[in-house]
């Protein structure tokens, strides 16, 4: 502890220890292990917590004052454990196997959170910036039963899959998620909240079974599924402008897709709507190539 707290071994294991300062910068060529422990700086200065193995914060507290805070590891394990930024520069995590943040792990900032990782998982874990979130993955995205929360804006983008099931990712302004397998929102709620936000949206295949995929701004809403869209006993749309592109599109079930303005349809194999409905305030377009 002190003033400035810079460290740099081989390995470190502070393990229901504890490390303090004002400024803060510790790194590990191997694993950097703070299972249950505490680093904790006061100052305001740019801090970094980084391991060329490991950086394991299993049920561990990394509370950071400073403007920007830097976290790299191999693999980031914040299982039931926090990660908490009170700055509002940037909060950047980047880890080349996984980072999990599962059990009611915490991982918030005050500023703006840019994630780079091969996969996350956030199963019942919280997610959060009250700046711009983005979180990009090599591999799947999953959200199951947690919550992942950009203020600002939110971007996902995965080139696996993106799985929401359960899950909540919102934003109180421009909502984009990209994956390039699968997208499922099934009991999920994928929104943009903003008076006029904009919603991106696409994926392989779309589940938004007993979903909410919607946008509660003026702005465009555009759904694009490259092979089927499913909304049974779901919500989509948005108080804009809204576009569904997909080969195939089923609508069973109490499944409601509505725009505030006009509402554009394209699929190619067809429509199922039987027990659902589709609604344009401002014009209803139906298209299906080679019909």
């Amino acid at each position: 502890s002190g003033n400035a707290t810079s460290l740099t071994a081989a390995s470190l294991d502070n393990g229901s220890g504890r490390i303090e300062g004002n400024q803060l910068d510790i790194a590990a060529t191997g694993d950097l292990v703070n299972r249950g422990g505490s680093i904790q700086q006061f100052g305001q200065a740019d801090a970094g917590i980084k391991a060329g193995g490991t950086l394991d914060n299993t049920a561990g507290s990394i509370a950071i004052n400073g403007k920007n805070l830097t976290l790299a590891g191999q693999t980031i394990a914040n299982d039931g454990g926090k990660v908490l930024h009170a700055g509002t520069g940037t909060l950047s995590a980047t880890a080349q196997n996984a980072l999990t943040n599962t059990n009611g792990g915490q991982l918030q900032t005050n500023g703006t959170l840019t994630a780079q990782v091969g996969a996350l998982d956030n199963t019942r874990g919280i997610v959060s910036a009250q700046g711009n979130a983005s979180v990009t993955t090599t591999g799947d995205l999953l959200n199951r039963h947690g919550a992942i929360y950009g203020q600002t804006s939110l971007t996902l983008t995965s080139r696996g899959q993106i799985d929401n099931a359960g899950g909540s990712a919102q934003t109180s302004g421009n909502l984009s998620a990209s994956a390039a397998g699968a997208l499922s929102n099934a009991g999920g709620i994928l929104t943009a909240n903003g008076a006029h936000s904009t919603a991106t949206v696409s994926a392989a295949s779309l589940d938004n079974t007993g979903g909410r995929l919607t946008n509660a701004g003026d702005g465009l809403t555009n759904i694009t599924a490259a092979n089927t869209l499913t909304n049974t006993g779901g919500a989509l749309g948005g108080n804009g402008d809204v576009t569904v592109n997909t080969p195939a599109l089923t609508n069973t079930n109490g499944g409601q897709i509505a725009a505030g303005g006009a509402l554009t349809l394209n699929t190619s194999t067809g429509i199922n709507n039987r027990g659902g409905a589709l609604y344009g305030a401002r014009g209803l377009t139906l298209t299906q190539s080679g019909a």
